[in-house]
């Protein structure tokens, strides 16, 4: 599923994964072999970065392509709802 997702967002993009993996600093195939062996947190966060989407798109848990905008000044504040 998850390289389903990247191929797709790709092809969207006009990329192919040789050029994607070469951006993320990878070798040439490795992408592909997420088929068989799940990547690290910090290579799926690679790849989200540079097809500008979430890790949480790419694994199927959200169908949400965008990430959301970072506020101005790059800070988030959560609240707590009693």
């Amino acid at each position: 599923f998850l390289v389903e997702r990247i191929r797709e967002l790709c092809e969207e993009q006009g990329k192919t994964l040789f050029p994607l993996e070469k951006e993320c600093g990878f070798g040439n195939g490795t992408i592909n072999k997420w088929d068989k062996n799940s990547p690290s947190v910090s290579r799926a966060w690679a790849v989200a970065k540079a097809l500008n989407t979430t890790v949480s798109y790419l694994i199927g848990e959200t169908d949400i392509k965008k990430p959301a905008p970072i506020p101005e000044g790059g800070h988030f504040y959560l609240t707590m709802l009693s």
